[in-house]
């Protein structure tokens, strides 16, 4: 989905979430610093090239650390960002439908200069939590194999005994 707000726009977006995130995250723990949440969050919401699965995905393990800090179900709090995020996005976009070729042109040099800033940090963080969970996912596949391997040899262990016995006591 293209970006048909502006570097401004954008700018106000991320405060009125940031505002409305802190609120509800002050709401349920008075102790929580969210300058380490926000940023990173903000960050992966505002990302116009990946999907709110991919968002989710990413922005959980962020909630899931808050709820060890008193906030509930954070399942039902990543749809709560999610929506709050895209329905303000929407408002947003709502009020700045282009008016004319000119602010098309100032969108898409808006647009480039974007890119040429990027928050290293938060690309660190995303590929630092990507490496965990893959890595997380190798060693659980890795485990099942092995259970797997330990399950068929205990039952080939087992039919071989039955054999053994079956034999003594056709000898006897």
């Amino acid at each position: 989905m293209a970006s048909s707000i502006s570097e401004t726009e954008q700018d106000e977006l991320s405060k009125q979430f940031e505002t409305w995130f802190v609120e509800r995250i002050k709401g349920a723990d008075q102790n929580v610093d969210t300058g380490i949440f926000i940023n990173y969050i903000l960050t992966t919401l505002s990302t116009d090239d990946t999907s709110d699965e991919e968002k989710s995905e990413a922005i959980l393990p962020f909630l899931q650390e808050l709820n060890q800090k008193e906030i509930s179900d954070e399942e039902n709090f990543l749809k709560e960002v999610m929506f709050t995020w895209n329905q303000m996005r929407a408002d947003f976009e709502k009020r700045s439908q282009p008016k004319d070729s000119l602010d098309n042109q100032e969108n898409t040099e808006s647009k480039v200069e974007k890119g040429l800033f990027v928050n290293k940090n938060s690309e660190d963080a995303l590929s630092r939590e990507k490496m965990k969970r893959d890595k997380l996912a190798e060693n659980a596949k890795k485990q099942k194999e092995q259970t797997k391997k330990a399950l068929v040899e205990q039952r080939q262990k087992e039919e071989e005994r039955k054999k053994k016995a079956q034999q003594k006591a056709a000898k006897i």
